[in-house]
């Protein structure tokens, strides 16, 4: 459902019902394939009221992250399965289980307000069917909390092949891993250093009374456990900061930045991380960030922009270099430093995108394991002698991460990997930092794994490989 179909839909009596809102956009991402954020974007930019943002976020996200629990109860109610063309009623119904099970509102309230939607979506026939189905619920609620409490799908509203995959690679922590995947998420930020400074952008958050902490494991990050909407940020617009999760902001200090080299951020949209490098460069360093697509480098540019900063920025398909132009200026460069921020899963941020869970299909693994197999392999030539290449996913399943960095090493013999036991000794790190990471990560046999929740920080993967002199 692109913006301008989202925009046909909303007149002014459905703009004014966040329960209508929400429907439209599960229907869209659960129905139509489209990514959740996406989504959200597009209605935002439509002008809703600013004070039910909060509510149709809230109802959209969590319908999402419980969609598969709340799908099974529908199907409990429903006589027969809804037509096609009415699917916008069934995803109304999931947003009105969702506010039953999860948000405390008053049932008569709650199931009244969703049955209005109905009405107000165009489908005034669906009203008693909606009504019936959910005071049918508040009705039967034990007895489907009961039969939920005995299906690990149902309870952790995980497709069954995730949980397998999830719980082969990580039998000690499987469980918490799905815990956290169903969490919501703390709001990252790292503040510009170029502009300001930790201490003095957190007087500025409590001057407007957003909670917020420093985090453990970063000198330039906070963490905001209410997240907030960006706008309400202070000196976002102006670039004193940015949102980005914690372990996301290891991935600059890892490269041990120096005076003079060449960087090169080889997946770089959207951005942030490649901000982070521009914010953490020496005097003198060179930087190029690439990405394959010409629209998400737009976004890029769109945050640099806002942050101050500036770097070549080229499209190009870094799984295939020798098909890019030959004479293009980026190729003749040998770089001291490579960050990789492969394509993946992305099965360590779950919790922010819960429509990972919707969209993502046992065969995208295995795909997207030989497209990271030949990005390292495409970019391995560019890295100087002696230079370094940080691998990084935000996935939790070996093939990924571990697996893929030991076949690359098997089949390129002048590459050695820093110990994992040693990845966070020294460079960048602060003592005291280093000795909480190393507390929180799990050492591989050739990278870290952090889970996601552990420090409050996403589940990424990190690697880094060395081109032997």
């Amino acid at each position: 459902m692109g913006a301008m179909q989202l925009d046909k839909k909303i007149n002014t009596k459905v703009r004014s019902s966040p329960r209508a809102l929400a429907a439209l956009i599960v229907d869209s991402v659960c129905h139509h394939q489209q990514q959740l954020d996406d989504a959200l974007y597009e209605l935002f930019s439509l002008n809703p009221d600013e004070k039910l943002k909060p509510i149709i976020h809230e109802l959209a996200y969590g319908t999402v992250r419980w969609y598969l629990q709340l799908q099974w109860i529908t199907a409990q109610l429903l006589d027969k399965p809804i037509r096609k063309k009415d699917r916008v009623i069934q995803a109304l119904m999931l947003v009105g289980l969702y506010e039953l099970r999860f948000m405390g509102t008053a049932s008569h309230a709650s199931v009244n307000e969703t049955v209005a939607a109905a009405a107000i979506l165009n489908k005034p026939w669906s009203k008693n069917l909606v009504n019936a189905c959910l005071r049918q619920y508040t009705r039967s609620e034990q007895d489907f909390n009961t039969k939920i409490a005995s299906d690990i799908v149902l309870q952790q509203s995980h497709p069954q092949w995730l949980i397998g995959s999830i719980k082969k690679a990580w039998p000690d922590h499987w469980q918490t891993i799905l815990k956290a995947n169903n969490s919501r998420p703390p709001m990252g930020l790292r503040v510009n250093n170029k502009l300001t400074d930790r201490a003095s952008y957190i007087s500025q958050l409590n001057e407007v009374k957003i909670e917020n902490s420093p985090m453990s494991i970063s000198a330039h990050g906070i963490l905001v456990p209410k997240p907030v909407p960006v706008t309400k940020l202070p000196g976002f617009e102006a670039g004193l900061v940015t949102v980005q999760d914690g372990a996301a902001q290891l991935a600059a200090k890892l490269l041990d930045l120096k005076t003079g080299q060449n960087i090169l951020d080889a997946c770089c949209a959207p951005g942030g991380k490649l901000a982070h490098i521009l914010e953490t460069i020496p005097d003198n360093a060179n930087v190029t960030g690439l990405d394959i697509s010409r629209d998400r480098l737009n976004r890029v540019k769109e945050n640099l922009l806002r942050l101050h900063l500036d770097c070549r920025l080229v499209q190009a398909d870094v799984s295939n270099i020798e098909n890019n132009d030959e004479h293009a200026a980026w190729q003749e460069i040998f770089y001291d430093r490579i960050l990789l921020d492969a394509p993946c899963s992305a099965t360590g941020v779950v919790r922010r995108h819960p429509d990972i869970k919707h969209h993502r299909q046992p065969q995208d693994v295995a795909k997207v394991a030989v497209l990271q197999a030949q990005i390292l392999n495409s970019l391995w030539p560019l890295l100087a002698s002696g230079g370094k290449l940080v691998y990084a996913t935000c996935s939790v399943l070996p093939v990924e991460n571990d697996e893929q960095i030991d076949k690359f090493l098997q089949t390129h013999a002048d590459a050695s990997v820093l110990p994992p036991h040693n990845m966070f000794t020294g460079l960048a790190f602060a003592t005291k930092e280093a000795a909480v990471l190393k507390e929180a990560v799990i050492q591989k046999s050739f990278g870290c794994q952090i889970l996601p929740g552990s420090l409050n920080m996403d589940g990424f993967y990190y690697a880094c490989l060395k081109k032997n002199t």
